[in-house]
């Protein structure tokens, strides 16, 4: 159901507010370009809020408690509120936090940007499981356009019309008509020329697509887009670009391979739409967040532990570590110095950034549940760091080699591959 203009709705919700016997909420759902997510903030009424807590906790609840009830909202937050294209599998939101505003609880959450899908729809069902008479009011504002969408208990699920700027095609290069699929990621600063010699070798073996992501090689980039490959925002388009490229060829199940940055990006949208990416294979992806030297704790997500780490460091150990991480990536002396050349363009703070960008909590979280489902290969591998950050993935370390796997040990890594494949088989 189509809501009502901006100004009815806001005369709307503040009769309502006096008429409590109406139970309403209203959400704003904003784009969040650097995130490439759709940032939400809900109000809803305290006690309707309280009184669905109480029934779950068969007891009297009151809000001011505090930080034990965030486990049961977060709950009520994702099984509540979701978004999903034709075909494609539900998407939860992720909670992220709340406080209270004088008679309203206000609930922040985060959707991913599934733009671009046919038969784009948003569910709010808020509290109607309990309350009948529920209504729930979403605004939408993507890139400055609006849309009003009413949810109810009747009818939980609106479509969405608003859409953002077309990805623009990737350029992509194909080789091979049998076996598993395989798309290929590349890295900074590659393009799908990085994974030909790969590709000759296996022509007979599997069915390949090298991407060329965006703002390489004929995949176009957005006006206005922040160009840098590790940017929260480039992640998110290139995320976005791949998927629907990948729906456009109509390929039912594909095992994602990507090397360095290709490797987080392989992982990310292996979490997004899991139904559609059997497997991920990261090639040396993890170096850069030093995860060999990060003590293990599984109470806290990778990210916070890794911002720890990275801001009690001096500037002179943080350019050491700088140093360190660039002598392990490179093979020879000229690929060292254009990694460092890069380093130093770069300044700590925006590195910082952009590495808490990579890793966001949500991230961190569901790539641990890929378990048996990641072949991760490191050159420089530290068994127990890497277990304690993806439990149950397949660990291989490919001795001898630099950053780049497939051009410094192009057999250790075929061996694991089919290794891994034909186990994924198997089950």
């Amino acid at each position: 159901m189509r809501g009502p203009s901006s100004a009815c709705l806001l005369v709307w919700l503040a009769s309502l507010a006096l008429a409590h016997p109406y139970h309403v909420s209203s959400t704003e759902l904003v784009y969040d370009r650097d995130s490439g997510r759709l940032a939400g903030t809900l109000r809803v009424f305290a006690d309707d809020l309280e009184g669905s807590l109480r029934e779950r906790l068969q007891r009297r609840v009151q809000l001011e408690e505090g930080a034990e009830l965030e486990p049961l909202l977060a709950e009520l937050v994702e099984a509540g509120i979701s978004l999903r294209g034709a075909g494609e599998q539900e998407h939860p939101a992720a909670f992220i936090g709340w406080h209270l505003e004088g008679t309203r609880a206000v609930l922040q959450f985060s959707l991913p940007a599934l733009f671009g899908l046919p038969g784009l729809e948003l569910r709010n069902a808020l509290l109607c499981d309990r309350l009948p008479d529920q209504s729930n009011l979403v605004q939408l504002t993507v890139e400055g356009a609006r849309e009003t969408l009413l949810c109810s208990a009747e009818e939980p699920w609106q479509p969405v019309s608003l859409q953002l700027p077309p990805t623009g095609e990737l350029s992509v290069r194909s080789l091979g008509e049998r076996g598993p699929t395989l798309l290929l990621l590349p890295g900074v600063g590659c393009d799908a020329r990085f994974f030909e010699p790969f590709m000759q070798r296996h022509a007979q073996r599997y069915q390949m697509h090298a991407c060329n992501l965006p703002g390489t090689a004929g995949s176009p980039l957005p006006e206005g887009l922040d160009p840098d490959w590790r940017s929260g925002a480039w992640l998110a388009h290139a995320e976005r670009a791949v998927h629907l490229w990948l729906r456009s060829q109509g390929e039912p199940s594909v095992v994602l391979l990507g090397h360095g940055l290709g490797g987080l990006l392989a992982a990310r949208l292996a979490v997004a739409f899991p139904e559609r990416f059997v497997a991920v294979v990261a090639l040396d992806a993890w170096h850069p967040l030093q995860l060999a030297r990060l003590e293990p704790t599984a109470q806290r997500p990778l990210c916070e532990r890794v911002a720890q780490r990275q801001a009690a460091l001096s500037d002179e150990a943080w350019w050491q570590q700088r140093l360190a991480s660039v002598q392990v990536w490179s093979g020879d002396a000229l690929r060292s110095e254009e990694l460092l050349e890069m380093q130093r363009r770069v300044p700590r703070e925006v590195q910082a950034r952009y590495q808490l960008e990579w890793f966001d909590s949500r991230l961190d979280a569901e790539l641990r549940s890929l378990g048996g489902r990641l072949l991760n290969l490191e050159a420089t591998l530290d068994a127990a760091a890497s277990e304690a950050a993806f439990p149950g993935a397949v660990q291989v370390r490919v001795e001898g080699a630099g950053h780049a796997l497939l051009d410094d040990a192009p057999a250790q890594v075929d061996a694991a591959l089919a290794e891994f494949l034909s186990g994924l088989e198997g089950r």
